[in-house]
C-alpha cells in the first residue's frame, strides 16, 4: 500500500455541508468577484462555517471535510480562478487552506 494514501486515510477528519450553508448571494459575490477584498471575503464565509465564527483568521487548519454537494464543482471553479487570478498572499493562503478539504468530496 502507497505510505501517502495511508496517511490519508489515517487523517480522516468528519465531513461538514459546507457547500450547503453558503448563503444564497455568495455564488453571485464569487462570480462578480473583480478585486482581492471580494475574493478574500468570499473565502472568510467559507472559513467562518468551517471554524463557526463570522469573522475567521484565514490561517486555520480546516477542521472538517466537505460534505458531497452537487455545488462543491462550482466552488472548487471560483477557488481555482481566484488562485489564478490573485496576487494577493492571504487570498491566496486561504485558497490552499480550503482545497484539501474540498477535492475529497468532488470523488
Amino acid at each position: 500500500q502507497n505510505p501517502c494514501f495511508a496517511m490519508a486515510e489515517e487523517k480522516s477528519k468528519p465531513e461538514q455541508d459546507v457547500t450547503g450553508k453558503l448563503p444564497r448571494d455568495w455564488f453571485d459575490n464569487a462570480s462578480e468577484a473583480d478585486n482581492w477584498k471580494v475574493r478574500f471575503k468570499c473565502l472568510k464565509t467559507i472559513i467562518g462555517i468551517f471554524v463557526d465564527e463570522e469573522d475567521p483568521d484565514c490561517n486555520v487548519e480546516m477542521p472538517v471535510n466537505f460534505a458531497k454537494n452537487k455545488q462543491n464543482a462550482h466552488v472548487l471553479r471560483w477557488l481555482v480562478d481566484f488562485l489564478e487570478k490573485e496576487n494577493h498572499v492571504f487570498t491566496r493562503i486561504a485558497v490552499l487552506r480550503i482545497l484539501p478539504a474540498l477535492i475529497p468530496a468532488l470523488s
